[in-house]
């Protein structure tokens, strides 16, 4: 018997089912439990680099700590650094638009933080753990839609979206039923601000699974 699961508040259902990537249901274990998480270590801010609190951590164009690179166009608005077990760390930014949402939340984009450093600022803590998955579909104007094929590699709580490592560049040259190398995402926002992006999501501080970054 397979434990199945499904990310909690995912909208676009990241999977695991080792038998193959049917629909998934949500977390089972044998005696009725959750799944216990793998051990990933809590984001500590480095010494004499601490958050700014308008803006967070400076865009600094990836330099030393925060020199891991994805080698693709998330590099433009992430950066992080490796940890033990093989994460990584750091911080997811955003641009904010001067709008202001329905909600009377600041509306906030992702940016070329190359291009535009001083307009990036850190929307969320980003904590990723290693792990392969399969494309299932790449809807018109949505994300991906992942199977993680490696039970014992995916954590549980708050981990809700896959980003490939390397080539291609963008989702659209993503090759359906291909395989790739890449992280599970946890991400925590700082502050409430609407993102707008793919239908747009309204966040609010603390772990965040409903964002698809």
């Amino acid at each position: 018997m397979h434990t199945l699961y499904r990310m909690p508040g995912f909208v676009l259902v990241t999977a695991v089912l080792l038998s193959g990537c049917e629909t998934a249901t949500d977390p089972v274990a044998p005696d009725g439990r959750e799944p216990a998480s793998p051990a990933v270590s809590p984001f500590v801010a480095p010494t004499g680099l601490a958050l700014n609190a308008a803006t967070g951590y400076a865009w600094r164009y990836h330099a030393r700590p925060f020199d891991f690179l994805f080698d693709n166009h998330f590099d433009t608005h992430q950066q992080t650094k490796t940890m033990g077990q093989g994460g990584v760390q750091g911080f997811f930014y955003i641009t904010f638009t001067g709008n202001v949402s329905p909600e009377g939340a600041p509306e906030a984009m992702h940016g070329d933080c190359n291009a535009t450093p001083d307009e990036c600022s850190v929307g969320w803590m980003l904590h990723g753990a290693p792990t392969r998955a399969t494309l299932l579909d790449k809807p018109a104007g949505q994300h991906p839609i992942w199977c993680v094929a490696e039970e014992e590699t995916l954590p549980q709580k708050g981990y809700s979206h896959f980003h490939w490592l390397g080539q291609p560049t963008h989702a659209h040259g993503l090759v359906i039923g291909q395989e790739y190398d890449g992280f599970m995402l946890k991400l925590t926002a700082r502050d409430t601000f609407f993102f707008d992006h793919h239908g747009g999501f309204l966040v609010t501080p603390g772990i965040d699974t409903e964002t698809c970054p």
